[in-house]
């Protein structure tokens, strides 16, 4: 939830030092700073709207300070995977164990979801891809193509009610939990549907 001085700060950064603040957050944010990315976004988008910035440069830097910062995380996963992988488990906790399930069972849907849903799941799916060795530019296809989803949404979201964006912001933290289960049901369920069918195609007779 975004409360008033939060939107204050927020505005005095903008203020002082443009929208370079937003792909400064973004990129922090990617390696491991809990910045609340998603409503900022959003409420970027609001204010675009409402004339305190331009839209292109603030949508350039925030797109391109997440996808610098997905890409330093899985880089410091690789070359410090065990170091990272300790420091990680303690501060995210239980969360760090459901980002290695997921990064387990679903490999690349993983890191896309978790670029625009499942977004306290990034960092530790960024640290995970790149201690496992992930082939990077596939990672990266998918970061771009997760992070180009979230720019789209959530700050179209707010640029389009600019006047609710508050109101939107709360929906949006409290659904995204629901949200995500039934992508997971659905992509289980997608994942079984193809295993059986492929079953049943492999014993069909050859002639």
């Amino acid at each position: 939830m975004i409360d008033g001085q939060f939107v204050e700060l927020f505005l005095s950064w903008l203020e002082n030092y443009g929208p370079s603040t937003l792909g400064f957050i973004m990129f922090t944010s990617a390696i491991g700073v809990p910045f609340p990315v998603t409503p900022i976004l959003i409420t970027s988008g609001a204010f675009a709207r409402l004339g305190f910035f331009e839209c292109s440069p603030a949508t350039f830097y925030i797109f391109a300070g997440a996808v610098t910062g997905d890409a330093v995380a899985y880089f410091i996963g690789r070359f410090a995977g065990d170091w990272a992988e300790r420091l990680a488990g303690k501060r995210f906790g239980s969360a760090w164990e459901k980002a290695q399930n997921w990064f387990n069972r679903y490999g690349a849907w993983a890191i896309l979801l978790s670029r625009w849903l499942l977004n306290s799941l990034d960092v530790p799916i960024n640290l995970i891809a790149g201690a496992s060795h992930y082939d990077f530019w596939k990672y990266l296809f998918f970061v771009v193509l997760g992070r180009s989803i979230w720019i789209v949404l959530y700050g179209g979201l707010g640029y389009a009610f600019s006047s609710q964006y508050e109101l939107i912001t709360q929906l949006i933290e409290r659904y995204t939990v629901w949200a995500g289960v039934a992508l997971v049901v659905v992509i289980s369920l997608y994942i079984l549907l193809r295993k059986l069918l492929k079953g049943k195609l492999d014993k069909l007779p050859v002639d």
